[in-house]
This record gives C-alpha cells, structure tokens and sequence, in this order.
C-alpha cells in the first residue's frame, strides 16, 4: 500500500510536471505563431509599398526623359549662337586630369 502511494504521489507530479511543460511549448508556440504571421503580414505590406512607389518612380522617370528628348530637340547650333555662343580658336575648358578635347567647340563670346 505504502509502495503505491509512493507511485501515485509520483506519477501525479510527473503528469503535473508534464502538463506544465505541455502548457508552456503551447503558449510559446501561439507567441511564435504571431510573431511569425505579423512579421509576414507586415513584409507583405512593404513589399506592395515599394511596388507602388517603383511603379510611381518609373513613371515620374519616363516623364522626365520625354522632357529632356523634347528640349534636347529645340537646342542646336543656331539656337546656341542666338544665346551669345559662337565659335572660337582657343576654347577654355575646366578638365580633371591630362584629357584633352579636341574639335569644334561652343565658347562664350566676350566683348
């Protein structure tokens, strides 16, 4: 009789125990389940922000090159020597380093 009050003792604070365990792999297992979800959620979230703004970007890009397309059209030699351009013998160039441009080239006229 001693011997199974002994046992019973045991077994119910090892099922008490285990229990316990079981209990707190569930509770950490929920608190793994939303963080991950959140996580995911909010990734998700991102994502589709930074396709809206890509998408927003491009577009303001595309627009920006057709302006540039459309100036670069109306600009020529004539157009520049209207502006006070005109050739010269001697052009005056700030260059980095030892190139050198050679050519024909626009120049400022001072008089």
């Amino acid at each position: 009789m001693q011997h199974t009050k002994a046992q019973i003792l045991m077994n119910l604070v090892l099922h008490r125990l285990t229990n316990c365990i079981l209990i707190g792999a569930i509770v950490l297992c929920a608190i793994s389940y939303m963080y991950f979800a959140n996580s995911a959620v909010r990734n998700v979230t991102i994502l589709q922000n930074s396709k809206s703004q890509l998408e927003a970007l491009s577009a303001r890009v595309s627009d920006l090159e057709s302006e540039r397309l459309a100036l670069e059209e109306e600009v020529s030699i004539e157009v520049a020597k209207t502006l006070g351009l005109g050739e010269v013998q001697t052009p005056v160039f700030l260059v980095r380093g030892e190139r050198q441009i050679s050519g024909e080239a626009l120049s400022l006229n001072i008089r």
